[in-house]
């Protein structure tokens, strides 16, 4: 009696993970139907983007205190342009870290 439950039990284990299969399939397939159409209207580059994007905003929102690192990555001085003989992007770095240099000293004091 105990064995032949085990066998119906196993037997709908089995059933239940062939349809947990196929719905994945169907939800997959669907999936992908969807993002091919995306790509024919905005173009494979921009879905590539907004993918990237979907990702980097979910992980800042699974960890907001990545958010915070963002400064120690993005500069803070963005230099355009050529016009002093090629010194002039070093010049703004240089002279805004003698700045921050020179705030830092001043609230300490």
């Amino acid at each position: 009696m105990t064995a032949q439950i085990n066998v119906q039990v196993a037997d709908q284990k089995e059933k239940e993970r062939e349809a947990l299969g196929r719905a994945e399939r169907k939800y997959l397939e669907n999936l992908s139907a969807g993002q091919k159409a995306q790509a024919v209207v905005l173009g494979e580059d921009r879905v590539a983007m907004l993918q990237a994007l979907d990702k980097i905003l979910e992980t800042l929102h699974d960890k907001p205190e990545l958010a915070a690192m963002v400064n120690k990555f993005v500069p803070n001085i963005m230099v355009t342009g050529d016009n002093g003989g090629g010194l002039s992007g070093a010049a703004a770095i240089l002279g805004s870290t003698l700045i921050q240099k020179i705030e830092t000293s001043a609230t300490k004091n």
